[in-house]
């Protein structure tokens, strides 16, 4: 699979969410295959899986993000981005 988020295999439901500071993140649907990669990125570190995840599978105002751009968002952000993702893709 391609690291691409535009990718085909991303194609399909997507959710966006207005985040409090004006920002639009976009969430992509997930497969298995985020899961087993995520699992790969945080190299056993499960505190980091949620944004190894979100990292593959979320826009910011149309962008790709980096897991260290999540440290750096402000926490009424990453709090609701964080919620909606877990909504979606663990309910």
């Amino acid at each position: 699979m391609s690291d691409d988020k535009n990718s085909p295999d991303n194609k399909g439901k997507t959710k966006e969410i207005n985040l409090p500071s004006g920002k639009v993140a976009t969430i992509l649907p997930g497969k298995g295959l985020h899961s087993r990669n995520a699992v790969k990125i945080i190299n056993g570190d499960m505190s980091q899986y949620l944004n190894a995840l979100m990292y593959q599978l979320v826009l910011i105002d149309g962008k790709t993000i980096v897991m260290e751009e999540l440290d750096e968002m402000d926490i009424k952000d990453y709090n609701k981005l964080m919620a909606e993702f877990s909504n979606e893709n663990f309910s």
